[in-house]
């Protein structure tokens, strides 16, 4: 697998590095979204270096010098470790950074960076952040693969993802992607439209498993007019959390005939997307607990107020049993 890793030294200057330390805040270029969804607080403008192999999207102190598993409470929050080990880059080795609004990218790229402990062994590497999330990490040539930590963790430092640690798994000419659940869409027909003509492309918007609030990104399309090489298109999505009406009330309960009833009212219609299981059982550790017609008997009727009234019936007499248990489980979405 052949990867295109280039040298930026004409194209970006080169951030300085140390054994230890930070560089930055240095500019992303665009809102990179990183645990959030593109939902703001987890949207970043701008990161900062380790020379350990590692960006973080907040400061960070102390030595850095030990990889260490992720999630990691001890580990810098908001980070992105592409290849975190003891690195040294005190007297060679450089790291360069790069924007690229036109492909909507940041780039940054370590370059023969030497091992604190054996400085004759080096990686060359990349880390690439794009508009819609994804991390790319790129590796072209390693002395040691399986002494680093490979991986992400939020802000809050509970909740990541360790691809590799201390393990033989990265390789020379290697990738990593890392894709997030997209919200926005792009229809497969959003290439290439040849001069003086036109083409409709179809967005797509999923708030599944979204918090509510507002979501944003830029649809970044390239031009061949050279006053306007590149035109940013905003998309916006709204999430509104809408309350779900009360799933029950008005719970009681009688016997009737020597059969335990019980009653309660909810909205008329029944609430969509709420689900109501009624079952019963003569003992409440084991069960089982049954349901059906068999067991339990429900009819529904209409009050003409917006509401409707649920009548439950055990099908089993009370004075025949020693213990009886009647459940009602309500679901929502």
């Amino acid at each position: 697998m052949g990867l295109q890793i280039t040298n930026f030294t004409t194209l970006a200057s080169p951030r300085s590095a140390r054994d230890e330390g930070i560089a930055g805040p240095i500019n992303i270029g665009f809102n990179f979204p990183f645990f959030s969804g593109a939902q703001a607080p987890g949207v970043f403008s701008q990161l900062y270096v380790s020379p350990n192999g590692f960006v973080a999207f907040s400061p960070f102190t102390g030595n850095t010098a030990t990889n260490l598993l992720l999630p990691n409470a001890q580990a810098p929050a908001n980070l992105i470790a592409f290849f975190w080990r003891d690195l040294d880059l005190s007297t060679a080795g450089q790291i360069y950074a790069l924007t690229d609004p036109i492909n909507g990218t940041f780039t940054l790229q370590f370059q023969n960076a030497p091992f604190r402990l054996n400085p004759s062994s080096t990686v060359t590497c990349q880390l690439i952040l794009k508009t819609t999330g994804e991390i790319l990490l790129q590796y072209q040539s390693m002395s040691v693969s399986n002494t680093c930590t490979v991986g992400v963790q939020n802000a809050a430092r509970n909740q990541g993802l360790t691809v590799a640690f201390d393990q033989n798994y990265l390789q020379g000419n290697f990738a990593v992607r890392l894709t997030p659940v997209s919200w926005l869409g792009i229809a497969a027909n959003a290439l290439l439209v040849p001069r003086y003509t036109n083409d409709t492309v179809n967005l797509s918007f999923n708030p599944a498993g979204l918090a509510p609030g507002p979501y944003t990104a830029n649809l970044l399309v390239q031009t061949a007019d050279p006053a306007l090489p590149s035109l940013a298109l905003p998309a916006t999505l709204n999430i509104v959390n809408a309350p779900y009406p009360p799933a029950l009330t008005n719970l009681n309960w009688t016997l009737a005939g020597g059969h335990l009833t019980v009653t309660f009212q909810r909205t008329h219609p029944a609430p969509q997307g709420i689900t109501y299981l009624f079952d019963v059982t003569t003992n409440l550790l084991t069960g089982p607990w049954q349901s059906g017609p068999g067991f339990i008997t429900q009819s529904t009727n209409d009050n003409r107020d917006g509401t409707e009234t649920v009548t439950l019936i055990d099908s089993a007499a009370v004075p025949s049993l020693a213990a009886h248990y009647l459940r009602i489980r309500i679901s929502e979405p």
